[in-house]
């Protein structure tokens, strides 16, 4: 089994923070439901993911299979339980081909309000995927195994986190950095243009893929 990439968004503090800053009064949302659900999608003809979570966290495992493999884990908070879990319960993973790029995501339903949603995704899917991944608050991090494809394809992006990539030996890519509040901080022999604590533009290896990293507050570590 070919193992490559691995992202994961965390949830930081923050959303903590934010979650208690929507509160009307300390116990508005007291409860908490969770629930889980397993599905495939089919990715003849597919090139690309495209994995989306507002809040949450995402691990990707790429393997020998033949099939996108989805386990979200779906978590609601409410002022009580029976609403917390009717909520839950409404919530749709959808998985929806559109070209050569097939979407996962979380809908809400109509009518969910203020009420905090965190979805955690982890996916199962063939190596050499190309992969978008954003988020809205929550920390990325990336790290390739030894033996994944060196010509990697990787967008993420955050509004309010932290980016850390960790790379094989042998990455071939074109690289584009970008943070406005934060700095940028790597380990690797870098030629770049533009200010390394801001942005980084330049190349590794041969640059067959490509691999874009933005954040608006937070900082990009690359090692």
């Amino acid at each position: 089994m070919r193992t490559g990439l691995f992202i994961r968004l965390a949830v930081t503090t923050l959303v903590s923070a934010i979650a208690a800053g929507c509160q009307s009064g300390g116990d508005a949302f007291r409860a908490e439901f969770t629930r889980r659900e397993e599905l495939t999608g089919s990715v003849a003809g597919i090139t690309m993911l495209d994995i989306r979570t507002d809040i949450g966290k995402i691990h990707l495992y790429p393997a020998d299979v033949e099939e996108v493999r989805v386990k979200a884990e779906i978590k609601v908070k409410a002022a009580t339980e029976e609403r917390a879990e009717e909520l839950a319960e409404r919530v749709r993973i959808v998985l929806k081909p559109s070209g050569e790029t097939l979407a996962i995501q979380a809908v809400e339903p109509t009518g969910f309000g203020h009420d905090p949603l965190w979805v955690d995704f982890t996916i199962t899917a063939p190596a050499g995927l190309a992969l978008t991944c954003s988020t809205n608050i929550g920390d990325i991090r990336a790290e390739y195994a030894p033996e994944a494809p060196v010509a990697i394809h990787l967008d993420a992006s955050t509004n309010v986190g932290s980016i850390e990539l960790a790379g094989p030996k042998d990455i071939s890519a074109k690289l584009v950095v970008e943070t406005n509040v934060g700095s940028i901080d790597t380990d690797r022999p870098l030629t770049v243009m533009g200010n390394l604590k801001r942005s980084i533009s330049t190349s590794l290896g041969s640059a067959e893929g490509r691999i874009s990293l933005r954040t608006d507050v937070g900082s990009i570590r690359i090692r």
